[in-house]
């Protein structure tokens, strides 16, 4: 409310900071990431690396997407931390168990690599497809420098390696689709109307 002035309230970040932070002090997942991008950018309170990594790091602990996110990029490119492509890898692998293109690509790129795991061409092809088919679904289709990386990723591998990286695909859209339908599920029992 006073974040963006609402019910009559003045606009102030830092009276929105204070409430954001007892929240986080609770373990709210959503208010340490809120928490977090406060201090990256100084908003309602001065900016402090080492407090938004402390707090992006408690929320994606409890598997907040977005802390998720920040700490992988920051490994990456080595922002408030020292670069460690073993970190981003660890980041973005949860990343790409949530069904996210983008980090499926990343966890790809890292394993044709051997940039922070042990190089593997099966699960550099296994998540390059897997990214690639979520984003056929999404009418985001592929571009024309992924499929040239496909092949290429499947250049290295024998026809056997081929045919176990294609199993592992077709087992991740199975089981997507059942994650997707548990999660429907959970969701109707929770919007269960008291007294059923």
């Amino acid at each position: 409310m006073y974040d963006m002035g609402a019910d009559g309230l003045k606009h102030d970040p830092a009276q929105a900071a204070s409430w954001i932070r007892k929240a986080a002090e609770t373990g709210d997942a959503n208010s340490e990431s809120s928490l977090a991008m406060r201090y990256d950018f100084g908003d309602g309170v001065v900016r402090d690396e080492k407090q938004s990594l402390a707090w992006y790091r408690k929320a994606a602990d409890q598997g907040d997407t977005l802390a998720e996110m920040s700490l992988a990029t920051r490994y990456e490119i080595g922002r408030g931390v020292a670069k460690d492509d073993a970190m981003a890898f660890h980041w973005n692998r949860l990343l790409a168990d949530q069904d996210l293109p983008d980090a499926q690509k990343k966890v790809a790129t890292a394993y044709a690599l051997g940039q922070g795991v042990t190089q593997n061409y099966v699960q550099a092809y296994r998540w390059l497809d897997t990214a690639m088919s979520a984003e056929r679904k999404m009418g985001r289709g592929p571009s024309d420098s992924e499929a040239i990386a496909l092949d290429g990723v499947a250049a290295h591998l024998t026809p056997a390696q081929l045919g176990e990286a294609k199993r592992q695909v077709a087992a991740w859209q199975t089981s997507a689709h059942d994650r997707v339908a548990a999660g429907f599920a959970a969701d109707k029992i929770k919007a269960k109307p008291a007294g059923h």
